[in-house]
């Protein structure tokens, strides 16, 4: 299983706390139901290879400035965004896709609202099959100057989809492998 994070959100900056903990949190409570997860800094060598082979620079991925590789390494990470055949570099990783979308991060008349959705894809008989999906989003009041709200909705939120998704996903697995020995047992009549 590999996680992939977009942020779609354009009139807010990237908030790397935030991104570390909604990633981090999807791949506990997937590892915690039994998968096996695919680290971005075990494939980020390979994925820095591409980018050089493809004849695109590497030195936000490398920068002294933070954000700049903060957000260099978050493109490097979306493989699938970031690489033509992304999806099927991809499957060299892993057989499970996970992408979260932070898709708002809005302040109204003193609520701060987020809303975070999840897709979670399959890569089987050398195809991508979406399995299923999750969105939510949660309002809470909005302290000015502060972060701590935005990060505790982000963690509440993920802590909610992954909930949501797994179960969807290992169901899906299920039918699939049902479906799989079904016609394996008819193509033996």
């Amino acid at each position: 299983t590999y996680v992939e994070l977009f942020w779609n959100v354009p009139d807010k900056d990237i908030h790397p706390e935030v991104i570390a903990i909604v990633i981090g949190n999807v791949e506990d409570q997937f590892r915690q139901a039994g998968y096996e997860i695919v680290e971005f800094e075990k494939i980020k060598g390979d994925l820095i290879a591409l980018l050089k082979k493809a004849g695109k620079s590497t030195n936000d991925v490398y920068a002294d400035d933070e954000i700049k590789r903060f957000k260099a390494n978050l493109e490097l990470r979306n493989i699938d965004k970031k690489f033509v055949n992304g999806k099927r570099i991809l499957s060299e990783y892993a057989d499970l896709l996970v992408g979260i979308t932070i898709n708002r991060v809005e302040v109204q008349n003193n609520e701060l609202t987020v809303r975070i959705t999840a897709n979670a894809t399959l890569f089987e008989q050398g195809e991508w099959l979406k399995l299923a999906s999750s969105d939510h989003a949660k309002s809470v009041p909005h302290i000015r100057g502060s972060t701590a709200n935005l990060i505790a909705v982000a963690k509440q939120l993920t802590s909610v989809i992954s909930r949501d998704l797994e179960p969807k996903v290992r169901k899906q697995l299920g039918q699939r492998k049902s479906v799989a020995m079904i016609q394996r047992d008819q193509e033996n009549y």
